[in-house]
C-alpha cells in the first residue's frame, strides 16, 4: 500500500474523530463502526474501523442503490492506508465473500474498487489492494464474456508487474528474428531499464531519445551498470525495426507481443526499473528522474575516484 502524506493522515484521523462525535447524526448508507474510546487514535482505531466497517451493511438490498453503496465503499477505502496490511486483506476477503454469490453485485463492487484503487483518477492508487477484486471476477464461474475478459486481463497484468515482483519470462522477438526472454539476466547488469514503446505516441520516442543521448546514462551502460531494454508491446511492422536501428548496440531492442496482457502500460512513457535479478524496483519511472539518478551516480563515482 502506498504511504500517505502527513496532511492526508491527519485528515483521515480527524474524519474518524468527527464520526465519533456526530454518531447518529452522520448521514451514511448504514451504521458505520464506532471504535472504542479505549483504542489509541491511529492504526488501532483504523484497524477496528476497517475490520467492522461492513458489520451493519444490509447485504440483501445493499446494491439497490449503487450510488449510495459507492459512497460507502469510498469511505471504507479511505481508511485502508491507515490499517495494518493483514487487517486490510482479511477485510477485503470477507467483503468479497459477502458479495460474490450475486455476480452482478460482485461486478458492481469491483468497479467501485477499480475507481478507488486502479483508475487514472484513483484517490488511493494501489495495485495490491485492487488485485483481490479483479481476481474474484476473473475466477467467478458465472461471470463471462467481456466483463470477465476485462477484469481477468487486469488481474493478469497486476500479477506480473507490481513492484517487488520478478518480471515474467515472456518471449521477446529480436531484430534478427531470434527470440529471448524478458527476464534474462545473463548479461550481468547491475540494473535494467525497460522502456515500452507506445505506438502513435511521442512520449516513448522522446524518452528513448533523451536516455540514449544522456552522457551519464551512456557511461553507466558502457560500464555494465545499466542495461537498457526497449520493447514494442505487440508485433511491429518493418518500418519500426528500421527506425530502431539507430539505437545504441548496447541496448536490447525487441518486440513483446504478450506485453499488453502481462505488463501494466497505463502510464506513458512506460518505464520500469529492475534489479540484477529482474525484480521490479520501480514501476512507472519518469525519464527526468531516471536521468537525474544517472547523473547523481556518475557524480558520486567520480567523487569517490572509482
Amino acid at each position: 500500500m502506498k504511504r500517505l502524506t502527513l496532511t492526508v493522515v491527519l485528515f483521515l484521523i480527524f474524519s474518524i474523530t468527527a464520526s465519533l462525535v456526530h454518531g447518529k447524526d452522520a448521514v451514511t448508507y448504514f451504521a458505520y463502526p464506532h471504535p472504542p474510546e479505549s483504542l489509541p487514535v491511529g492504526t488501532p482505531r483504523a484497524n477496528y474501523y476497517v475490520e467492522h466497517f461492513w458489520d451493519h451493511c444490509p447485504w440483501k438490498s445493499a446494491f439497490s442503490s449503487n450510488r449510495k453503496m459507492a459512497d460507502a465503499f469510498m469511505d471504507y477505502a479511505e481508511m485502508l492506508p491507515l490499517a495494518n496490511r493483514d487487517t486490510v486483506f482479511i477485510s477485503i476477503d470477507r467483503l468479497i465473500d459477502n458479495v460474490k454469490k450475486r455476480p452482478e453485485n460482485l461486478l458492481a463492487l469491483t468497479r467501485m474498487a477499480e475507481a478507488a484503487f486502479y483508475s487514472d483518477s484513483a484517490i488511493i492508487p494501489s495495485d495490491e489492494v485492487y488485485l483481490p477484486f479483479a481476481k474474484a471476477v476473473a475466477g467467478h464461474k458465472k461471470i463471462k464474456g467481456a466483463d470477465h475478459d476485462y477484469f481477468a486481463r487486469q488481474a493478469n497484468v497486476i500479477s506480473h508487474s507490481q513492484e517487488g515482483m520478478t518480471l515474467p519470462p515472456a518471449e521477446i522477438i529480436l531484430s534478427d528474428g531470434s527470440t529471448a526472454v524478458l527476464n534474462d539476466t545473463t548479461c550481468g547488469a547491475g540494473e535494467y531499464v525497460i522502456i515500452f514503446d507506445t505506438p502513435g505516441s511521442s512520449a516513448a520516442m522522446m524518452a528513448r531519445t533523451r536516455f540514449a543521448a544522456n552522457i551519464a546514462a551512456r557511461q553507466l551502460v558502457d560500464a555494465g551498470i545499466l542495461k537498457p531494454i526497449f520493447l514494442y508491446p505487440g508485433t511491429p511492422d518493418k518500418s519500426w525495426w528500421k527506425n530502431m536501428a539507430t539505437l545504441p548496440q548496447s541496448w536490447t531492442v525487441g518486440a513483446m507481443p504478450s506485453a499488453p496482457d502481462m505488463i501494466d502500460l497505463r502510464i506513458q512513457p512506460t518505464i520500469y526499473i529492475a534489479d540484477s535479478s529482474m525484480r521490479i524496483t520501480k514501476k512507472f519511472m519518469s525519464m527526468p528522474l531516471l536521468i537525474a539518478a544517472c547523473e547523481k551516480i556518475i557524480q558520486e563515482l567520480n567523487h569517490s575516484g572509482q
